[in-house]
């Protein structure tokens, strides 16, 4: 019983988070799910023929359900992992933030090539706002306490949100057995940059990385 109560109270809590209403969910799942795989490698004592079929199970469910390129760019965008994490930079992360940057900007390479060259390079050095003190404590902790303010409230907010509904398309059309209420990225919201000149209307957004 103890061992079942390891491996699941860790995906108890990516399910509560994901259909919560305490925070904004969607910069926070992909990180949450990764901690949950951690958590119960760890309850099995790292055996692999053990945990595999459960991290199989988990993979399948998640799949272009929360694993999406919008789902692991916010996790990429927020500071609470990103700055914990130095393995963050892998290849799977970097091509869905890239993925995500191409469909926001679509067409203007231009922006394309400032954001993912220049403004990435200054939140990972933390310059400019990144680096000022009350930024850098924002980053030490997960607020459970988090108030976003009124979603929807503007034009870039109900983009995002436009967008983190349509990545559930499928599952909704499908009849899926998983269920999760839509929020927007506060990531996402107060980085302006990435997310000022949305434009989803050239170009429908795909869950291929």
């Amino acid at each position: 019983m103890a061992l079942v109560l390891k491996i699941f109270s860790p995906l108890v809590k990516v399910l509560r988070l994901a259909d919560g209403e305490k925070i904004p969910s969607l910069g926070f799942i992909y990180g949450e799910i990764l901690v949950a795989k951690n958590s119960i490698k760890e309850a099995t004592d790292q055996i692999e023929r053990n945990y595999e079929p459960i991290i199989k199970i988990i993979d399948e469910k998640m799949k272009g359900r929360l694993d999406t390129p919008l789902h692991i760019a916010a996790y990429f965008l927020n500071p609470f992992y990103f700055y914990k994490n130095t393995g963050i930079y892998d290849m799977e992360v970097m091509q869905a933030f890239i993925s995500c940057v191409e469909t926001f900007y679509y067409g203007d390479f231009d922006k394309q090539n400032e954001v993912v060259n220049q403004e990435v390079q200054q939140y990972r050095n933390k310059s400019g706002y990144f680096g000022m003190p009350l930024a850098q404590k924002g980053c030490e902790k997960n607020d459970g306490k988090f108030d976003p303010g009124p979603v929807g409230s503007t034009t870039q907010a109900s983009r995002v949100r436009a967008l983190y509904d349509d990545d559930f398309e499928s599952e909704e059309e499908d009849g899926g057995d998983m269920e999760f209420e839509d929020d927007e990225d506060p990531v996402f919201r107060d980085n302006g940059f990435m997310v000022s000149e949305f434009d989803l209307d050239k170009r429908g957004y795909g869950v291929d990385v």
